[in-house]
């Protein structure tokens, strides 16, 4: 038995896209905050069907936003769990290789006797939001 080939994966990149996307989603709170505000300024004295209309549109703005932040919201934490579950299958990995090693160099003959198992890798928790840093890194078997 062989132990798979390293998981191919950006590491970093997944990291730093759930950053660029949890900011972004932070940008557009503020942009339509701000969005807001000056729309009240705009209907102060405004009355009559085309006021009604403008508000429409401006409520039909914030959902729409709201659902785009949502999204990008969603999408980070997703890089964050894709970075988690790739690192973790690694780990996995590397043990595995430890293992094949020791058994090559430690077993007896057609037996696992005395054959060092490595540790089982600690799972590494989730990034969180809003800097996403790593929480681990490969463990070392050597």
């Amino acid at each position: 038995m062989q132990a798979a080939g390293d998981v191919v994966f950006d590491y970093e990149g997944a990291l730093t896209m759930a950053r660029r996307l949890w900011a972004l989603a932070d940008t557009l709170e503020t942009l339509i905050g701000a969005r807001e505000t000056a729309s009240e300024d705009a209907l102060v004295g405004w009355l009559g069907p085309h006021g009604d209309s403008f508000v429409t549109r401006v409520d039909t703005e914030r959902v729409d936003v709201d659902a785009v932040v949502a999204s990008f919201r969603v999408g980070a934490q997703g890089w964050a769990a894709a970075w988690k579950d790739a690192i973790d299958e690694q780990n996995r990995i590397l043990q595995a290789r430890r293992f094949e090693y020791n058994k090559d160099h430690q077993g007896t003959f057609g037996g696992l006797d005395g054959v060092e198992r490595p540790h089982d890798p600690e799972p590494r928790a989730l990034p969180r939001e809003p800097n996403f840093h790593a929480t681990g890194g490969f463990e070392d078997y050597s």
